[in-house]
């Protein structure tokens, strides 16, 4: 049985014991993963929110829904999980001390070995990489801001017995999300835009858009995302076939307020 340490908000913290991978692995040897066997013995699905090695022990953390799932992970993802270790050093410390970890340690020795500078502890001066005693390691890494970068394409039409028109509006967009692990964002755009009346008279230009919404996690990377949009287009002189100017400085405003799927992707750095 996984020993349970909390339950609430939509979340539950487990103790993983060591040598129990957290998800399904290539290798079998360790028996159903502590995803499965959780799920098992609450009887109910759990989402995973982060991840422990397999043969790490130690609290972990998971979501008993998608809504608490997204949240708690955008707050991992951004850096607002606050993560406290503990270590046992030898010899004993001369009272209470503190160290930052190192953010980026290619040439540290494994964890757990003496002197590994990754924990903090100058036990071997000598070590390639260790922090001189009496001093902190390099700051670590600032927590990444909530922003992201899209693309965003928008088509507008309605037609009449006696004429047509359609909008069209390809803008890259800024989404903020300026409430912590909510699925509540802001986004602003700037593109370009074509306008078309009829079948002969057509028009280019740039186009602003500016809305809210909230998007609602169905798988990684994938959400539904309800929104509404405020949609400026300026696409200038209108023109026929001829290049003859039938109207000038046009601009068009459209509200559109819709249910969208949204896809993400989340490039790595090294």
């Amino acid at each position: 049985m996984i020993p349970v340490l909390w339950s609430g908000a939509g979340l539950v913290a487990v103790d993983k014991p060591a040598g129990m991978p957290v998800i399904p692995g290539r290798s079998k040897e360790a028996g159903p993963p502590l995803r499965e066997r959780l799920e098992s013995q609450l009887g109910r699905r759990v989402w995973v929110v982060h991840r422990l090695d397999h043969d790490t022990s130690g609290v972990l953390l998971l979501a008993l829904d998608a809504g608490s799932h997204r949240a708690a992970s955008l707050a991992f993802e951004h850096g607002r999980a606050d993560k406290r270790y503990l270590a046992l050093v030898s010899p004993p410390l001369s009272g209470p001390k503190s160290w930052s970890l190192i953010s980026d340690c290619r040439t540290c020795r494994r964890a757990g070995v003496p002197g590994n500078p990754a924990l903090g502890v100058d036990a071997d001066p000598g070590a390639v990489g260790a922090p001189r005693r009496g001093r902190k390691n390099s700051p670590p890494e600032r927590r990444r801001t909530n922003f992201q970068l899209g693309v965003e394409i928008l088509r507008w039409s309605r037609s009449t017995a006696d004429t047509s028109a359609a909008l069209s509006d390809l803008t890259v967009d800024a989404f903020v999300h300026p409430w912590g692990g909510s699925g509540a964002f802001v986004e602003v755009g700037l593109g370009a835009c074509s306008y078309a009346r009829s079948v002969t008279e057509a028009a280019t230009g740039w186009g602003v858009t500016l809305g809210v919404g909230y998007d609602i996690s169905v798988a990684r990377g994938v959400a539904i995302t309800s929104v509404a949009l405020v949609v400026r287009g300026r696409p200038g002189n209108l023109r026929d076939n001829q290049q003859f100017t039938v109207a000038q400085a046009l601009s068009v405003t459209l509200v559109d307020i819709g249910l969208n799927a949204s896809f993400s992707f989340h490039a790595r750095r090294k």
